[in-house]
């Protein structure tokens, strides 16, 4: 990657996922790492994240 601002993105299936809620919030933790060519960490990222569906229904009136 060049240097200054860019994007990646990635997506992943993960299995047995327990939703996150205010009454149970299950998070789980995600470490991004980003490394050179010769696959030296450059920087470290750990957050903790949660999962959640959320669906609105439209009624008509």
């Amino acid at each position: 990657m060049k240097s200054g601002k860019s994007s990646f993105n990635f997506s992943a299936l993960i299995s047995n996922v327990k939703p996150w809620s205010a009454e149970i919030p299950n998070l789980y933790g995600l470490d991004i790492l980003l490394k050179d060519r010769k696959g030296n960490v450059i920087e470290a990222i750990s957050k903790k994240v949660g999962f959640r569906n959320v669906r609105l229904k439209m009624l008509n009136y």
